[in-house]
C-alpha cells in the first residue's frame, strides 16, 4: 500500500480504520513508521506527515459452524476498535476532581461514569468521534466543569501548536485567539513562564526549551512517556 498523508482530524486510529484494519497496531508497529513511533503517541499526528500503511496480512480464525449446508452463508466484517478517553480533572486550583460524577455527551447519546481518586476520566468511545463534551460534578456542586473535546487531533508537542494546546488542556490559559501564531505571543509565553515554574524548570522565562518540551510531554500525555 502507498503511504498515507495525514489530513487535518486525523490520528493513527481513524487511518487504521479507513485501510480496514481492526486497530492500530500493524500499522505503528512497522518498521517504515519508527519515527513517528519514537514520539510514543499515535493519537497526535500533523497534516502532511506520511504513515506507511502496511499490506494486511489475511489471519485465520477458528469458528465454530452452527449453520446446516442449505443455510445461506455468514459473512463476519471486523469492528475497529474504539477510541477509549483517558484524562485527568482538576479544578481552577489544581486540585483532582477524584471520585466525581462525570457525562460524556456525543452525538446523540449519554455516557456516565465516576472519576478514580486521582481524577481520572476512562471511557471507551465509538471509533469515528470526532467530539464530545464532557461534564464533572464536584461535591456538593450542582453545576458541572465542562470541557468541549475534540479527539484525535492533538499536533505533535514538536509542533507550536500542539504545545499551545497542551497548555490550554492543562488549563495554563492560552487563548484561542493566539492559537497557531507561534510560541512568541504575550498569554503563551505567560503560559510557558507558569508552566516552567509549576514543573520547577530553569529558567522561567517562557521560552520554550529542549527541557520544557519534554516536562509539557510527560506531564499531558502521560507518565513514563518521552520524546526519544
Amino acid at each position: 500500500m502507498p503511504e498515507h498523508e495525514v489530513q487535518e482530524g486525523e490520528c493513527l486510529l481513524t487511518i487504521a480504520a479507513r485501510y480496514g484494519f481492526g486497530d492500530l497496531t500493524p500499522i505503528w508497529a512497522h518498521e517504515a513508521n519508527a519515527a513517528l513511533r519514537a514520539r510514543k503517541n499515535p493519537y497526535a499526528l500533523a497534516p502532511g506527515e506520511k504513515v506507511f500503511v502496511p499490506e494486511k496480512v489475511p489471519g485465520r480464525r477458528r469458528l465454530r459452524a452452527v449453520n446446516t449446508k442449505d443455510d445461506p452463508p455468514v459473512a463476519f466484517r471486523l469492528k475497529p476498535a474504539p477510541i477509549a478517553l483517558r484524562l485527568f480533572v482538576q479544578n481552577a486550583q489544581g486540585a483532582a476532581l477524584g471520585n466525581c460524577r462525570y457525562q460524556v455527551l456525543l452525538d446523540g447519546q449519554t455516557l456516565d461514569g465516576t472519576t478514580d481518586g486521582e481524577g481520572l476520566v476512562e471511557q471507551p468511545l465509538g471509533a469515528d468521534i470526532a467530539e464530545a463534551t464532557l461534564h464533572v460534578w464536584a461535591p456538593g456542586e450542582e453545576r458541572p466543569f465542562s470541557w468541549r473535546l475534540t479527539i484525535g487531533q492533538l499536533l505533535p508537542v514538536t509542533e507550536a501548536l500542539g504545545v499551545q494546546a497542551r497548555l490550554q488542556n492543562l488549563g495554563y490559559g492560552v487563548p484561542d485567539d493566539e492559537l497557531g501564531k507561534g510560541l512568541d505571543q504575550p498569554r503563551t509565553k505567560s503560559a510557558l513562564a507558569a508552566f516552567q515554574e509549576a514543573a520547577g524548570l530553569e529558567p522561567k522565562d517562557g521560552v520554550l526549551n529542549e527541557a520544557t518540551r519534554q516536562k509539557l510531554f510527560e506531564v499531558h500525555d502521560g507518565p513514563g512517556d518521552d520524546l526519544a
